[in-house]
């Protein structure tokens, strides 16, 4: 899976919230992830700001448990789905159907808002792209999409998500990506609710 990441927070010289400060940063502990099981991340406290971060493998997924390929994987089976409902309804039977709509529509969800984002910030490059690993397949090939545009948007990601990307106002939300992302007039809602 990952791997050489291990020793990668002994690496860590300066601040990667203020790479053009000199702050003072420091060892904060680690935590475990859920999935897979075992794994733990490195946290790093960043004195200027108050602030922790942590060194999450460029394999993991972000607020998201799990691995890029795994996300991907749900997400491009989910779009070749007429909608999200049978993609749900394609899952095994031990599998609830309401968590499985839910964990199949998070994912999604998240998948669309990061491809929106990316779409608007290189617009040269995926200008032409609708929100859908298949459509940036086109343009990346076939393959581990999600990780190549990790690797794209590198040096973007921590402005593009802000120090506290998860704790936005009600007013900060922007509710235009959030009709494109959830699709007024998309086919993946449940019929008959």
């Amino acid at each position: 899976m990952c791997q050489g990441w291990e020793d990668a927070g002994k690496m860590v010289r300066k601040c990667l919230i203020h790479p053009d400060r000199n702050c003072k940063i420091s060892y904060n502990g680690t935590y475990k992830r859920k999935f897979p099981f075992g794994t733990l991340i490195t946290r790093f406290l960043c004195h200027t700001e108050g602030v922790t971060f942590s060194l999450l493998p460029d394999c993991f997924s972000s607020r998201m448990p799990g691995t890029l390929i795994e996300v991907e994987e749900i997400v491009l089976a989910a779009e070749s789905e007429p909608s999200i409902y049978s993609a749900a309804k394609a899952l095994p039977k031990h599998i609830e159907f309401m968590g499985a709509y839910r964990w199949i529509q998070r994912r999604v969800n998240f998948v669309r808002a990061s491809l929106l984002m990316l779409i608007e910030i290189f617009p040269d490059l995926f200008g032409d792209c609708s929100p859908t690993i298949a459509s940036f397949q086109l343009i990346l090939g076939k393959g581990k999409v999600l990780t190549s545009l990790r690797n794209i948007a590198e040096g973007k990601l921590h402005r593009l998500l802000g120090k506290r990307a998860g704790k936005r106002s009600q007013d900060e939300k922007c509710t235009s990506c959030s009709d494109k992302i959830n699709g007024k007039n998309d086919s993946s809602a449940i019929p008959g609710s």
